[in-house]
């Protein structure tokens, strides 16, 4: 097994180990208000989403709710299981599959008009994180958005976590042909992960091909 494949099977076993306490504590954040800051700068839909990352669906299921037609990709079963118990009113299709290469949502020969991925990118080693740019957008419609979500903070021995370089992200989107359209630097909505000094910055990536803004929305916290 490759470095890069035993960091994604730890960081899997990680959260399967750990599956019980985190889905409970998932669930207590709240997607509209995780969401609010930056829900006008994504498309309006609906539209067809994919969620990497999803989790438990929270966020898959808080765009579900609103006419859009969401693919969840969850590699770790506890978290597929749950959410499929939880989920079961709105359109959420679930996949298990990994970056970066996504192999099966690929397979799929669909596009997105929406790809989320929140909390997975500090799992991905630096040099995964280019190819998985890469196949994150080609699965972009041509007026699609990422909303790419980058943790910063102590995070658990037991999940494999790397660095962020928030400007290094955005180099990594320009060279596989996306574009910054909205920055947010905000601390993190639990308490206990704020005092420990957990902070994102939230990314909204488009496509180069569009017209270009005159500068860069941004957002910093209070």
């Amino acid at each position: 097994m490759s470095r890069a494949a035993a960091d994604r099977s730890e960081a899997v076993a990680g959260y399967e180990a750990a599956a019980a306490a985190l889905i409970a504590r998932y669930d207590t954040i709240s997607a509209a208000e995780l969401h609010a800051p930056h829900l006008r700068h994504l498309p309006a839909g609906p539209g067809r989403l994919l969620d990497v990352g999803a989790g438990t669906g929270r966020d898959a299921a808080f765009f579900a709710a609103r006419g859009w037609t969401a693919l969840a990709v969850e590699p770790a079963a506890a978290f597929r299981r749950a959410g499929a118990a939880r989920h079961v009113d709105g359109p959420v299709a679930w996949e298990d599959d990994l970056l970066p290469g996504l192999p099966r949502v690929l397979a799929r020969a669909e596009t997105f008009d929406l790809v989320l991925v929140v909390g997975v990118w500090q799992h991905l080693a630096p040099r995964d994180r280019g190819p998985a740019m890469e196949t994150l957008a080609r699965l972009l419609a041509p007026d699609g958005a990422l909303l790419l979500a980058l943790r910063h903070g102590p995070a658990p021995a037991d999940r494999a976590t790397f660095p962020i370089d928030p400007a290094e992200t955005i180099a990594c989107a320009e060279a596989a042909g996306l574009r910054a359209t909205y920055r947010d630097e905000r601390p993190a909505l639990q308490a206990d992960a704020r005092a420990a000094g957990v902070r994102w910055t939230w990314l909204v990536l488009g496509t180069a091909a569009r017209p270009a803004p005159r500068r860069l929305t941004r957002r910093s916290p209070p």
